[in-house]
């Protein structure tokens, strides 16, 4: 997904300052990759530290790094990527669309996940005893790639479809214990409140969503996101849904695998 179209996919989720960042950006693309955030500060009419706030919520962890992948953008003048399937669409050509859009859809997520958070991520579950995981609907998918992944390595990790089950689970438990939950949206109250009774517990909490200040994001102590796909419409029915899942189970893969090498580490 290219920063043009993060941009206009979290609109609705900016302050009155980010939006005037993001239109000034979107008007004016091809001047952005040649201006410091001071510059950009004083164009957009808003300040230095609200460019490098505006660029942190495009999941980038550096003005740097957000003015490259809009260089990149602006080389291939990708700002509407996703292709249209059509029903007259030939069996080859609907099958390249359908394989481009979700290869774009993963790409979207590389500069999402940085380092920083990996780490994170992967030294709190080394340091859980147990590990709680939860999603409903397609989130279910990742939830139970969750626990058969780690449990092959021999951490136990919980997962329940019944969220009251789960929660006796919880209670009795400690707060050497993680929850992980798990919602596209950010939005599902179950996974929510099972977040709420995790941190009343005194347990870590992680979050899988699509990026954006959602109330995941805001509630868990370690946010994890993924690239968006609310407003992806390519022509093909549940493609949303599809795309999440791929994201998550794709992310789910990146973080075991450096979870694998911490623990060769250790083992050395």
């Amino acid at each position: 997904m290219s920063v043009v179209t993060t941009i206009e996919s979290i609109k609705n989720e900016l302050s009155t300052t980010d939006l005037k960042l993001a239109d000034y950006i979107v008007e004016n693309l091809d001047e952005i990759p040649t201006m410091t955030s001071n510059v950009l500060a004083v164009h957009s009419n808003t300040s230095p530290a609200a460019v490098i706030r505006f660029s942190k919520k495009l999941g980038f962890s550096k003005f740097s790094d957000f003015k490259l992948a809009l260089t990149k953008d602006i080389e291939n003048r990708i700002y509407n990527e996703y292709s249209d399937i059509q029903n007259d669409d030939s069996f080859q050509t609907a099958k390249n669309k359908i394989l481009r859009n979700n290869k774009m859809i993963i790409d979207a997520t590389d500069p999402i996940l940085d380092e920083q958070t990996v780490q994170q991520v992967v030294d709190k579950m080394f340091h859980a005893k147990r590990i709680y995981v939860y999603g409903v609907g397609t989130s279910v998918l990742a939830a139970e790639d969750i626990r058969q992944k780690w449990t092959r390595i021999g951490k136990t990790v919980i997962f329940d479809k019944d969220r009251y089950l789960l929660t006796q689970q919880m209670k009795n438990d400690g707060a050497d214990s993680l929850f992980w939950g798990i919602s596209h949206s950010g939005k599902n109250r179950d996974v929510l409140s099972l977040v709420e009774i995790a941190k009343s517990l005194g347990m870590p909490t992680l979050g899988m969503s699509q990026l954006g200040q959602n109330q995941l994001t805001k509630k868990v102590d370690t946010p994890i996101h993924t690239a968006r796909t609310e407003d992806i419409k390519n022509g093909h029915y549940g493609s949303g849904a599809t795309h999440s899942i791929i994201l998550q189970i794709v992310t789910i893969d990146l973080l075991f695998y450096f979870y694998m090498r911490r623990l060769s580490v250790k083992e050395k």
